[in-house]
Order: C-alpha cells, then structure tokens, then sequence
C-alpha cells in the first residue's frame, strides 16, 4: 500500500545546531524539533546522517513529483503524451516519494525510540515553543504570501472561452478539491508523534494515520488528474493552440520571477 509521510516528519533535520535566523521567521527549523538542545549520542548522531541521506532521497522525489506536475498538462494538450502514460506516471511517482517517506519514518522511530523520558519530554517541548512562534509571527501565512503573484491556471487559460460542458467539468474539479480539503482538515497525522512520545498511540496506530493520511492525498490526485484530462479532451483545436501559447507565457513569467529573486 502506498503510504505518506506527514511533514512534521519529512522535515526532520540533521545536526544539533540551530537553524540561521533571518528577518522573516524569527523562529527556529521545524527540523530541529526532533534533536535541538538535545546531546546525541554516537549512534543516534549516525541516525542523523542516516536521516539526512535519505532526506535527500526524498526530497529528489518530491521534486521530479512537482515537476511532472507542472509539465503533464501541457503535454497532455499537445498530444505528445497519452492519458495512460499519465496516470502510470502519477502512480510511479507518489510511489517512489512514498517509499523514500517511510524510509523517513522507520529511521525517527529509532531515534525516538533510543530517547530517555527526558529527551523524549524535551521533544515535546521544542515542538510546541515552535509551533507556538510559528503562529504568533504567522510564518506559513507570509510563506503562502511570498508564492502569490503567479497564478498557473489563470495563466493557462486565459482567453479561452469555456462551453457549458467545459464550465461544468470546472466545477466538478472545483468541487473534488474543496471535499479533499475538507477531508484532509479532518486528518492531523502531525499530531502523531505528538501522542506517540506520550506514548498515547503505538506504531500500529500511527502507521494507520500515515497511510491514512496519504490515501487521501494519492486519491485526489489520481481523481484530480483523470478530470483535468476529461476537461481537456474536450478541447477544439482553437483552444489547445490558445493553451500552449498561454503555457510559454506562463514559463516566461516563471523564469521572470526566478531570475528576479
């Protein structure tokens, strides 16, 4: 089965040292949580590096995950890839980002496993004062606000006029995507470790939140991607033309903002 690492676990780091400050978050790495202001001994310092390494591993994943993201579509309308190809790909890839999360996952159960209570409680502790400044200085809202400007799919389908049936294909997604969100909200697989440490929930149970947690995610993306083809599909010649040139300018303003930073 295809599982999902929360982010609270993906973003666990590697070194003792506390993450540079700047002006913008003033607060420490969430990936220090885990082993800040704790001594590590030389076996869990080799967990670290453990951790690191596979890290790495993941975080390829996740990225050549996004890029297929942001490439599918244009293929898809220039014909150049077929609905098949695209929902294989979708698969492959949630899969290798998926074995390279629980990598993630085992590696910080035996860090956590090898705490004493002390440790374990100093966890705790680091993730809580984190969580408490990232709300109090809203670093995700300035984080979410830093990415606004460019918006894909207003960009992409800009000057194309819609029919009815295409309108109603635009709703379904729209629909799909606020049920996702609702569904996810209803999910806290970051609070796991939480009760874990406090030993409120055993592995087996936080192994069922996790996979949980990303059968939802895969499940809207595979359903997510299967209506973005049928709307596609439905596309006449007129409007695939007015995508792909919409799609360079979309590249252009990305490579504008890229170069702008």
């Amino acid at each position: 089965m295809l599982r999902m690492l929360p982010l609270l676990v993906l973003s666990l780091g590697i070194s003792n040292t506390v993450s540079a400050k700047n002006p913008n978050n003033p607060c420490h790495s969430v990936s220090s949580d885990i082993h800040r202001n704790i001594e590590l001994t030389k076996s869990q310092r080799l967990l670290l590096r453990e951790m690191y390494a596979t890290k790495k591993e993941f975080r390829r994943a996740k990225q050549a995950r996004r890029q297929f993201h942001e490439q599918w579509m244009q293929q898809f309308v220039a014909g150049e890839i077929e609905r098949s190809s695209v929902e294989n790909s979708i698969y492959e890839l949630y899969e290798e980002n998926d074995n390279k999360s629980f990598e993630l996952h085992y590696i910080n159960f035996a860090l956590l496993d090898s705490y004493s209570s002390e440790e374990k409680a100093q966890v705790l502790q680091n993730i809580n004062e984190n969580h408490r400044c990232y709300e109090e200085n809203e670093i995700r809202a300035k984080r979410k606000a830093s990415k606004a400007g460019i918006k894909p799919l207003e960009t992409l389908h800009k000057e194309i006029d819609f029919s009815i049936e295409q309108q109603n294909l635009l709703e379904e997604i729209l629909e799909l995507k606020y049920q996702y969100r609702e569904t996810l909200s209803q999910i806290k697989p970051n609070q796991a470790y939480t009760l874990y440490i406090q030993e409120e929930v055993d592995r087996e149970g936080m192994v069922a939140v996790f996979e949980n947690h990303f059968d939802v995610v895969y499940t809207y993306q595979s359903q997510s991607v299967d209506l973005w083809m049928d709307f596609y599909d439905t596309f006449s010649t007129a409007q695939r033309e007015q995508f792909l040139q919409n799609a360079a300018e979309l590249e252009r303003l990305r490579n504008k903002k890229k170069n702008s930073l």
